[in-house]
C-alpha cells in the first residue's frame, strides 16, 4: 500500500520518468483522459464524483475513427472464424480487407507517437493500470488484508469497492477479460508484423496458429459485444435511411 501511494498518489521528483503532473498540467486525471482521447478517440465511462462530465482539454487531432475501425476488424475476423472450415461454395472471408483494416489501425497508433508524443503519458498510465490490475488478479497480500479474497478479479474488485463505498463497474469482468488480449493484439498490429508478413493475417481466424491469436480474438469479440452493447457476431446492420432507399 505504501509503494502504491509513493508511485501513484504523490508528486514525483523532477525528471522522473512518470512525471506527467506540473503547474502546467496540474490535473493528472485530465492528462490521462486527454491521452486516451488522442490515441483512441475515447473517454472514460464516468465523470466527476458528482456525476458531471470531467473537464479536460480535447485535442483537435485524435484517432476518432479508432473504435469504428477496430469494430470493423472484429466483424471481419468473425466472418473468417465461422467460415474457416469451408471447403466448398463461397467463402466470404476477405484477407485483403483484414490487411487494410490492420494497416489503418497501425497508422493511427503510430501517428500519435511521432517525435515521442505520448510516450511518457503511456508509460505512466499503463504502469498505473497494470499495477492495479495485478493487485486484484490474485489473492495478493493487499486483497487478503482487506478480506476480499475471491475466485476472480471481478469479485475481488467488487468486495474492495464495497469497503470504500465506490461501486465497481457492473461489467468489470468483461473489461478484465479484454485487457490483456487487446493489449497483445494491438502491440502485434503496431509493431508492423502484418505489414511485414501479410500471409500471417490468417492467424486472426485460424485456430492454433500464431500464438493463440484466434483464441484471443474470440475473447475480444465476445466481451467487446458485452461492453459496447453491439453484437459483433450479428454482422453489420444497414442504417434506417439506407433500408428505406433500397425499398
Amino acid at each position: 500500500m505504501r509503494t502504491t501511494e509513493q508511485l501513484f498518489f504523490r508528486d514525483p521528483p523532477p525528471f522522473f520518468v512518470t512525471s506527467v503532473h506540473s503547474d502546467i498540467r496540474p490535473d493528472a486525471d485530465a492528462t490521462r483522459r486527454n491521452a486516451y482521447q488522442r490515441m483512441f478517440g475515447m473517454d472514460l465511462n464516468h465523470g466527476t464524483a458528482d456525476n458531471k462530465p470531467y473537464p479536460y482539454t480535447r485535442a483537435d487531432t485524435a484517432n476518432k475513427e479508432f473504435a469504428g475501425t477496430f469494430e470493423e476488424l472484429l466483424r471481419e475476423v468473425w466472418v473468417g472464424i465461422i467460415h474457416v472450415t469451408n471447403t466448398s461454395g463461397t467463402k466470404p472471408t476477405d484477407d485483403n480487407k483484414l490487411l487494410d483494416l490492420v494497416a489503418k489501425l497501425e497508422e493511427m497508433l503510430i501517428a500519435r507517437r511521432i517525435n515521442g508524443n505520448l510516450s511518457r503519458e503511456e508509460f505512466a498510465f499503463v504502469s498505473m493500470m497494470s499495477w492495479f490490475h495485478m493487485t486484484v488478479e490474485n489473492d495478493t497480500q493487499v486483497v487478503v488484508d482487506l478480506k476480499a479474497q475471491a475466485t476472480n478479479e471481478e469479485q475481488r474488485l467488487f468486495k474492495i469497492a464495497q469497503l470504500v463505498g465506490a461501486p465497481a463497474h457492473g461489467l468489470s469482468g468483461s473489461y478484465f477479460e479484454l485487457a490483456d488480449e487487446i493489449s497483445r493484439v494491438l502491440l502485434l498490429i503496431e509493431s508492423g508484423f502484418f505489414a511485414a508478413n501479410p500471409t500471417a493475417i490468417v492467424g486472426f481466424y485460424t485456430p492454433g496458429s500464431l500464438n493463440r491469436l484466434e483464441e484471443a480474438m474470440r475473447t475480444i469479440i465476445t466481451h467487446w459485444s458485452v461492453i459496447s452493447g453491439r453484437d459483433i457476431k450479428s454482422g453489420k446492420v444497414a442504417p434506417p435511411d439506407a433500408v428505406r432507399r433500397s425499398a
